[in-house]
């Protein structure tokens, strides 16, 4: 029920004389309940903005900014810069080289995804067509190449694309970086191994996308880290996901207001398990008003969540 309806639905009941007393305490009940729809939480705040002074890495920053990023091959010269550049360097000016390569790893799945997508028809037969693959030299070539490179190719609804294979990064940047990147790093390994979301719809357990939701509160929480307005983001999309659903995975059942039965077992495992969780305190009231088909304090607190995550 949207806020200017409940309110005239208010002053409507309280009209009628003959049940004033039992329709002033569903008034005030409901009243309560729009009141405290209130999200009690907060995401941190990027606070970087990197000036290097350091010669080599301003010598790679450099170099990396002179690649293609549209150039599958452009992720091992950029590999072999950095091992020429950081042999002897520090695990903290290691991070921060490594940093530079992340950015430019992403700049170069977008490149190289706008390459694919100009040619998209002849992919087909690597997703849908397995065998006849196999044949194609082309197609062979073009899938080894990716792969020595850090990508593979992956698709979505039907469509082609490339996508990072973050084993690459393992391989090559681990023995350099040090324990907390390499946290940070597993995790984007298993976003980009088990994507959560696809084709509209949740297509994780719904104790799986809890925690991951807690994790990456967790990480955020650890203090300062280079990957930080990122990490949000993540953050950003899991409580997105928890509080509003997706399309295809409505927080409530599209022929009836019930509660989804994937985001009950969601919230009840979240209470459970990780009852210190600054969500598991936020989102009782809201589970509540969920249960209890509040439609005036859901709306409002979704709203307030939309503002808040944009």
């Amino acid at each position: 029920m949207k806020k200017g309806s409940f309110f005239q639905l208010f002053l409507l009941i309280t009209s009628y004389s003959l049940v004033c007393c039992q329709t002033k305490k569903e008034s005030e009940s409901a009243e309560i309940s729009y009141d405290t729809a209130t999200v009690a939480l907060s995401f941190p705040k990027d606070q970087y903005n990197f000036i290097f002074k350091n010669e080599s890495l301003l010598e790679y920053q450099n170099f990396l900014n002179q690649l293609d990023s549209s150039n599958v091959k452009s992720a091992i010269i950029a590999v072999a810069k950095f091992e020429s550049l950081f042999t002897e360097a520090d695990m903290s000016t290691c991070d921060s080289a490594y940093y530079l390569f992340e950015k430019f790893y992403s700049k170069m799945n977008q490149g190289l995804n706008e390459v694919h997508s100009k040619n998209e028809s002849r992919f087909d037969s690597l997703i849908f067509h397995k065998e006849e693959s196999k044949n194609s030299r082309f197609l062979n070539e073009y899938t080894a190449s990716l792969e020595n490179n850090g990508f593979m190719v992956s698709s979505s609804e039907g469509i082609t694309y490339v996508k990072e294979n973050r084993n690459f990064i393992k391989e090559n940047f681990y023995r350099k970086l040090s324990s907390a990147l390499i946290e940070y790093l597993d995790q984007l390994n298993t976003e980009n191994e088990k994507v959560f979301w696809d084709d509209g719809g949740l297509i994780i357990e719904p104790t799986e996308l809890v925690d991951r939701l807690v994790w990456w509160e967790k990480f955020n929480n650890n203090g300062s880290h280079p990957f930080r307005s990122n990490a949000v983001i993540w953050e950003k999309m899991y409580f997105n996901s928890i509080v509003l659903g997706e399309d295809n995975t409505p927080i409530r059942n599209y022929d009836n207001p019930e509660l989804n039965e994937y985001f009950e077992k969601a919230y009840n495992y979240l209470f459970n398990k990780y009852p210190n969780s600054k969500y598991s305190s936020s989102l009782k009231n809201y589970y509540t008003a969920l249960i209890k088909s509040d439609t005036v304090f859901i709306n409002k607190y979704q709203s307030q969540v939309k503002e808040l995550t944009k």
